[in-house]
């Protein structure tokens, strides 16, 4: 099996056959013993299992299967399961509320023919707003091979789903999505990227991602702050096999983003207990801070240091967080 395409759903209903579709529109007969398509439903509470199933049913000759979750566990154990069950040599993670772009099959298959020694191909993607329509691109060399570290000094964008990765890597590194992480996106990429020592660039848009209001990357979710602990774990893991900075300074400007953008949307119980997590993880916090190489985030490590909660109103003073 050359390609495992994973879709996760959860509560999409309305949305998953849109996703479903987009791949397996795309399947004719020479493509269809090279690709599977696996949806992972997390123990949804409406109609999308009954939903799969029955689309499921009428392509019968497509290689399509549904794996529901015994209890829900979140995207990223959806996301896990996904990865446990897949037989391709490569793998592409979609979220069942987007969708894969026109004709983009046959580019990935393409460029896993052209690639094969590549960790991660990577593309463009598509981002649908309210409003508009932006098409995003990557700040890389194009079909020339680039390592991880060279990869963070151009680009912030590490989400998974624009990106063919290959099985054996992840399996190498022991890569997989860290349960809880809200959003799943930017740890489990740092991770992926972080490792990689050929990364290729292809300029071909192959994700419709659509951004609504609900989303979670545009709401407040009161375990998402403590998602950066995870990725300070992850930072400094890879800074100590990598010996590169980046690393640190990927997680001191997630922590800038975090306590800037999330923490004025707390209220008091949820600000008391996010500076006592802050302390337990205070000497990680400094660590990445301190040798992030910025100027700033060492006057943010010094006044960390002296005290979290002084540290936390300096910080989001002109959003009164506190």
């Amino acid at each position: 099996m050359k390609l495992s395409v994973i879709i996760t759903c959860y509560n999409f209903e309305a949305v998953i056959v849109r996703c479903i579709d987009s791949v397996v529109k795309q399947l004719d007969d020479a493509y269809n013993a090279d690709v599977e398509v696996i949806v992972v439903d997390d123990v949804s509470k409406d109609a999308s299992v009954s939903v799969i199933s029955d689309y499921i049913a009428r392509f019968s000759d497509r290689n399509i299967r549904l794996v529901c979750c015994e209890q829900n566990g979140g995207v990223c154990a959806a996301k896990n399961t996904g990865l446990s069950v897949a037989k391709g040599e490569y793998l592409w993670i979609l979220d069942g509320d987007d969708y894969i772009s026109d004709g983009s099959l046959a580019i990935v298959l393409k460029a896993i023919s052209d690639y094969p020694d590549e960790e991660i191909i990577t593309f463009d993607a598509r981002f649908h707003y309210p409003d508009e329509l932006v098409v995003e691109k990557r700040d890389m060399p194009v079909s020339k091979s680039i390592s991880g570290i060279d990869f963070f000094k151009k680009n912030y964008v590490v989400c998974p789903w624009r990106n063919i990765i290959s099985a054996s890597y992840l399996k190498k590194h022991d890569i997989s999505f860290t349960n809880g992480v809200v959003p799943d996106d930017v740890e489990f990429g740092l991770k992926l990227f972080g490792y990689a020592d050929r990364i290729t660039y292809v300029p071909e848009s192959i994700y419709e991602y659509i951004i609504q209001e609900t989303s979670i990357t545009n709401k407040f979710n009161e375990r998402k702050p403590y998602s950066l602990f995870a990725v300070v774990d992850s930072a400094i893991k890879l800074y100590e096999y990598k010996k590169d900075r980046c690393f640190l300074k990927f997680a001191a400007d997630i922590a800038n983003m975090i306590w800037t953008c999330d923490c004025p949307m707390m209220n008091k119980t949820q600000k008391s207990d996010y500076i006592k997590a802050v302390e337990a993880n205070k000497d990680r916090l400094v660590f990445c801070l301190n040798n992030s190489g910025s100027l700033f985030a060492k006057t943010e490590a010094l006044f960390l240091t002296f005290s979290v909660s002084l540290f936390l109103n300096i910080v989001v003073f002109y959003k009164r967080l506190f």
